[in-house]
């Protein structure tokens, strides 16, 4: 983004500078379709499950050490990714997910330190922020039956 003398949000510099990474912070919506005439093997509702789960250990990463993510797209790629890769039965996946930037909050001004730690977040539905939407699919072409979550 553009740095000007009315700049305030920091530009993030990726590990090892002196401001290395920001909070990462949206909503997901995920929604899957199913390839035409291809019934998943386990049946609608265990396969939705297993995708729901593959979506939320990719996103997290291990449970004691997360996953480091350069950005949200990349995430949300890595999501889809592992969707298509893991279930045959499915021919696309779109993940919407809207910026919900969190700004370090002026404590200074009441005379008390906030040496980042106390944020104030936006609300992505109210304020100026990016909506991000990942598409992947295995082909373009074919009419397929949807599932959202």
């Amino acid at each position: 983004f553009i740095v000007d003398e009315y700049t305030t949000l920091q530009p993030v510099g990726g590990p090892g500078s002196a401001n290395p990474d920001r909070i990462m912070c949206t909503e997901l919506s995920a929604n899957w379709e199913y390839c035409s005439g291809v019934m998943p093997s386990d049946g609608f509702k265990v396969t939705n499950a297993a995708i729901l789960q593959t979506l939320l250990d990719v996103w997290g990463g291990d449970p004691q050490q997360g996953i480091y993510s350069k950005s949200v797209q990349q995430t949300a790629y890595r999501i889809a990714t592992a969707i298509l890769d893991n279930f045959p039965c499915i021919d696309a996946v779109t993940l919407t997910t809207p910026n919900i930037h969190h700004y370090r909050h002026e404590l200074e001004q009441f005379g008390l330190e906030n040496p980042n730690i106390v944020f104030q977040s936006t609300d992505c539905h109210t304020t100026a922020s990016g909506r991000i939407i990942t598409r992947l699919s295995r082909d373009q072409q074919r009419a397929r039956p949807q599932s959202r979550l």
